[in-house]
């Protein structure tokens, strides 16, 4: 993408800094979104076992959590889609453990949304447009930027997530129940 049309869009991502809410969003069972929260009674109350952080900031460091620290600005050139696949495979494994799992970034609008988006079509093998609006019916304010909409839409191979996560704890009978309770969590929308 040009400069030029990265400036264009970066006035998209001023929308994450007057509407997000570091409330966090439970998008599937264990399947939280929200923006940097740094009150431990929420990672207890919820159950967090795991937690991706796409910003600068993340849980207080003396939480007992798996952590995956993999900051991104929130930029429209900034290049999601190299960051995928560890951070599907993160979640994927965290949720197969049978815990928690925290995605934020700062304000929990655009950076995670991008990740979010990115799992759900891997789990359900979804086009973009599809698993961005079921995305929204949970968090109103969630909403990548226009480059990650781009990338994620166009340069995103999903097939190739969506057989890697089929083979990731294929033994693990918990495997079955978390499917079972995405499916049901998806289809009651």
């Amino acid at each position: 993408m040009s400069d030029g049309g990265c400036l264009k869009d970066l006035q998209w991502c001023w929308y994450g800094l007057f509407v997000g809410s570091p409330t966090a969003t439970e998008v599937l069972p264990r399947l939280f979104m929200g923006g940097l929260n740094r009150d431990e009674k929420f990672y207890a109350r919820h159950s967090i076992t795991h937690v991706v952080t796409l910003c600068g900031y993340g849980p207080p460091k003396y939480l007992s959590l798996q952590k995956m620290h993999m900051p991104m600005s929130d930029c429209p050139c900034s290049d999601v889609v190299t960051r995928i696949r560890p951070i599907v495979q993160f979640i994927h494994k965290g949720r197969l453990q049978g815990g928690g799992v925290y995605v934020h970034c700062l304000r929990g609008v655009s950076r995670s949304s991008a990740m979010i988006i990115a799992y759900l079509m891997a789990v359900f093998d979804l086009e973009y447009d599809e698993a961005f609006r079921f995305l929204k019916s949970k968090r109103w304010c969630a909403f990548p930027n226009p480059g990650f909409q781009r990338q994620l839409s166009k340069l995103f191979d999903r097939r190739s997530l969506v057989e890697l996560l089929d083979k990731i704890g294929a033994n693990n009978e918990y495997k079955k129940t978390m499917k079972l309770q995405d499916h049901m969590a998806f289809n009651s929308w």
